[in-house]
Protein backbone atom coordinates (compact mmCIF):
# COMPACT_ATOMS: atom_id res chain seq x y z
CA UNK A 1 0.00 0.00 0.00
CA UNK A 2 2.35 2.68 0.96
CA UNK A 3 4.55 1.97 -2.51
CA UNK A 4 7.52 1.75 -1.77
CA UNK A 5 9.66 0.95 -4.27
CA UNK A 6 13.18 1.68 -2.87
CA UNK A 7 12.38 -0.49 -0.13
CA UNK A 8 11.34 -3.41 -2.55
CA UNK A 9 14.29 -3.05 -4.50
CA UNK A 10 16.21 -3.43 -1.45
CA UNK A 11 14.70 -6.41 -0.12
CA UNK A 12 15.07 -7.86 -3.49
CA UNK A 13 18.54 -6.94 -4.29
CA UNK A 14 19.19 -8.66 -0.18
CA UNK A 15 17.10 -11.57 -1.35
CA UNK A 16 19.43 -12.14 -4.84
CA UNK A 17 22.67 -11.58 -2.55
CA UNK A 18 21.56 -14.37 -0.04
CA UNK A 19 20.65 -16.56 -2.49
CA UNK A 20 23.91 -16.12 -4.98
CA UNK A 21 25.89 -16.80 -1.31
CA UNK A 22 23.50 -20.00 -0.78
CA UNK A 23 24.66 -21.09 -4.43
CA UNK A 24 28.76 -20.76 -3.75
CA UNK A 25 28.25 -22.59 -0.35
CA UNK A 26 26.12 -25.62 -2.01
CA UNK A 27 28.33 -25.51 -4.62
CA UNK A 28 31.49 -25.79 -2.03
CA UNK A 29 29.45 -28.51 0.17
CA UNK A 30 29.32 -30.46 -3.61
CA UNK A 31 32.85 -30.05 -4.17
CA UNK A 32 33.25 -31.65 -0.41
CA UNK A 33 31.39 -34.76 -1.02
CA UNK A 34 32.94 -35.45 -4.32
CA UNK A 35 36.49 -34.69 -2.75
CA UNK A 36 35.70 -37.64 -0.21
CA UNK A 37 33.90 -39.77 -3.14
CA UNK A 38 37.64 -39.52 -4.54
CA UNK A 39 39.86 -39.80 -1.67
CA UNK A 40 38.09 -43.25 -0.94
CA UNK A 41 38.26 -41.93 3.39
CA UNK A 42 35.13 -43.05 4.65
CA UNK A 43 36.04 -40.18 7.67
CA UNK A 44 35.83 -37.99 5.02
CA UNK A 45 32.92 -39.04 3.34
CA UNK A 46 31.18 -38.59 6.75
CA UNK A 47 32.04 -35.34 7.17
CA UNK A 48 30.37 -34.27 3.75
CA UNK A 49 26.74 -36.27 4.79
CA UNK A 50 24.10 -34.99 7.20
CA UNK A 51 22.59 -36.32 10.21
CA UNK A 52 19.32 -38.16 10.25
CA UNK A 53 16.82 -40.97 9.26
CA UNK A 54 15.71 -39.20 6.14
CA UNK A 55 19.07 -39.48 4.65
CA UNK A 56 19.54 -41.98 2.01
CA UNK A 57 21.54 -42.69 -1.00
CA UNK A 58 20.61 -44.58 -4.17
CA UNK A 59 23.79 -46.15 -6.14
CA UNK A 60 23.36 -47.39 -9.10
CA UNK A 61 21.72 -50.90 -9.73
CA UNK A 62 20.76 -50.77 -5.52
CA UNK A 63 17.85 -49.90 -3.69
CA UNK A 64 17.37 -47.01 -1.58
CA UNK A 65 19.69 -47.13 1.81
CA UNK A 66 18.14 -45.07 4.39
CA UNK A 67 19.77 -43.42 7.67
CA UNK A 68 23.06 -42.13 8.11
CA UNK A 69 25.12 -45.07 9.33
CA UNK A 70 23.32 -47.35 6.83
CA UNK A 71 24.84 -44.72 4.04
CA UNK A 72 27.92 -44.94 4.88
CA UNK A 73 28.23 -48.41 5.31
CA UNK A 74 27.71 -48.60 1.54
CA UNK A 75 29.85 -46.11 1.35
CA UNK A 76 32.75 -47.97 2.76
CA UNK A 77 31.63 -51.04 0.98
CA UNK A 78 32.27 -48.80 -2.36
CA UNK A 79 35.82 -47.96 -1.22
CA UNK A 80 36.72 -51.59 -0.41
CA UNK A 81 35.27 -52.89 -3.81
CA UNK A 82 36.79 -50.03 -5.74
CA UNK A 83 40.14 -48.98 -3.68
CA UNK A 84 41.05 -45.66 -2.95
CA UNK A 85 42.08 -42.88 -5.53
CA UNK A 86 38.78 -42.72 -7.99
CA UNK A 87 39.10 -40.11 -10.89
CA UNK A 88 35.63 -38.35 -10.82
CA UNK A 89 35.07 -35.60 -13.57
CA UNK A 90 31.45 -33.48 -13.50
CA UNK A 91 29.79 -31.69 -15.92
CA UNK A 92 26.92 -29.56 -16.44
CA UNK A 93 26.66 -29.50 -12.66
CA UNK A 94 23.73 -26.93 -12.14
CA UNK A 95 22.91 -25.51 -7.96
CA UNK A 96 19.45 -25.49 -7.23
CA UNK A 97 18.67 -23.45 -4.03
CA UNK A 98 15.14 -24.03 -3.28
CA UNK A 99 15.01 -22.15 0.68
CA UNK A 100 17.64 -20.72 3.58
CA UNK A 101 17.91 -24.37 4.36
CA UNK A 102 17.28 -26.94 1.13
CA UNK A 103 18.75 -26.93 -1.71
CA UNK A 104 19.94 -29.42 -5.01
CA UNK A 105 22.19 -29.97 -7.27
CA UNK A 106 22.80 -32.03 -10.80
CA UNK A 107 25.29 -33.60 -12.93
CA UNK A 108 27.06 -36.22 -14.77
CA UNK A 109 29.42 -37.77 -12.90
CA UNK A 110 32.47 -39.58 -15.29
CA UNK A 111 33.93 -41.89 -12.61
CA UNK A 112 37.39 -43.81 -13.32
CA UNK A 113 37.66 -46.50 -10.90
CA UNK A 114 40.75 -48.69 -13.12
CA UNK A 115 38.87 -51.72 -14.15
CA UNK A 116 35.96 -50.15 -14.64
CA UNK A 117 34.55 -46.76 -15.67
CA UNK A 118 31.14 -45.04 -15.79
CA UNK A 119 28.47 -42.14 -16.83
CA UNK A 120 26.34 -41.60 -13.96
CA UNK A 121 23.45 -38.82 -13.79
CA UNK A 122 23.82 -37.41 -10.06
CA UNK A 123 20.66 -35.69 -7.87
CA UNK A 124 22.42 -34.41 -4.84
CA UNK A 125 20.38 -32.54 -2.01
CA UNK A 126 21.63 -30.62 1.03
CA UNK A 127 20.02 -28.57 3.73
CA UNK A 128 22.10 -26.73 6.47
CA UNK A 129 22.42 -28.45 10.08
CA UNK A 130 24.28 -26.62 12.79
CA UNK A 131 24.83 -23.88 10.24
CA UNK A 132 26.20 -25.85 7.51
CA UNK A 133 25.46 -27.02 4.07
CA UNK A 134 25.35 -30.97 4.15
CA UNK A 135 24.31 -33.97 1.54
CA UNK A 136 21.15 -35.49 2.44
CA UNK A 137 20.99 -37.47 -0.42
CA UNK A 138 22.71 -38.72 -3.48
CA UNK A 139 20.83 -40.92 -6.31
CA UNK A 140 23.41 -42.03 -8.86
Amino acid sequence: EAEDYARAASLRDELKRLTETAKVQVAQANERFYRAFASGKIAEMRKAWGDGKHVRVIHPNSGCIVGKEQVMTSWSHIFKVGGGGLKIELEDVEVHVMSETAAMVTCIEFVDAGPATGKIVATNVFEVQNGEWKMIHHHG
